[in-house]
């Protein structure tokens, strides 16, 4: 199997599968740098084959009805979001599109809004990381391993 091709510039070759606006993509180093890096890709015995990448860490998203919870936490505090933008470093007409539902926001900006605006916008999903009983592999589970979960809790 060939080397893969960036999913987003389609450039150079995918080094890493990142985690970007939702969409998990094979990306190269440069584009790697706007997502969170789920796995790096490396070669062996021919073919790209996924690995974990530093700690396994839980998936983060972004909680239901963010704009609505941003835009009456930043009226609540009486700022424009020009003022708001100013203060996080972020600028206007994205902190419009976020409000309005158009744009979901990265992590970073998430986190900024969290903190400035004292509001819950990140939740994560403990049930996406795990550990194996019959490795002790701190990796994802299977669906076979969820399954076999899910019987033994009934």
């Amino acid at each position: 199997m060939g080397s893969m091709q960036c999913e987003m510039c389609g450039r150079h070759e995918a080094t890493a599968i990142a985690l970007i606006e939702g969409a998990k993509l094979a990306t190269c180093p440069p584009c790697s740098r706007h997502g969170t890096v789920l796995f790096t890709l490396r070669e062996e015995k021919g073919e790209t084959m996924p690995r974990p990448f530093g700690p396994q860490k839980t998936e983060a998203e972004i909680v239901e009805g963010y704009g609505k919870t941003i835009r009456a936490a930043r009226e609540k505090a009486g700022l424009t979001r020009l003022q708001l933008g100013q203060k996080i470093g972020e600028k206007e007409n994205y902190l419009e599109a976020i409000e309005q539902g158009r744009v979901k926001p990265t992590l970073a900006t998430a986190k900024k809004l969290e903190k400035f605006l004292e509001i819950t916008l990140i939740e994560t999903d403990a049930e996406g990381a795990g550990t194996l009983p019959s490795t002790g592999a701190n990796v994802a589970p299977t669906l076979g391993d969820l399954l076999s979960q899910n019987k033994k809790r009934k």
